[in-house]
């Protein structure tokens, strides 16, 4: 029986800006699907992380079939 591995992969690129009146400016890029967000802190940035990972559990937890988020190795 193949066991099913929860992986999500991120791009974080981050812009030191306090002239902007924030310490930093977050861009996150989520590999798989290209989707783009955009944050003006890093407390921002780990809620959304936080929020995601709290979604697919959700999902896992709701659902029986597969997840495109979900790798499935041998």
């Amino acid at each position: 029986m193949k066991r099913e591995t929860a992986y999500l992969s991120f791009l974080v690129r981050l812009w030191h800006a306090p002239e902007a009146d924030r310490d930093w400016l977050v861009q996150v890029e989520h590999i798989l699907s290209g989707e783009t967000h955009y944050f003006g802190s890093l407390e921002e940035l780990f809620a959304f992380v936080r929020a995601t990972v709290e979604g697919l559990e959700a999902q896992d937890e709701n659902t029986a079939g597969p997840h495109p988020e979900l790798d499935v190795g041998d």
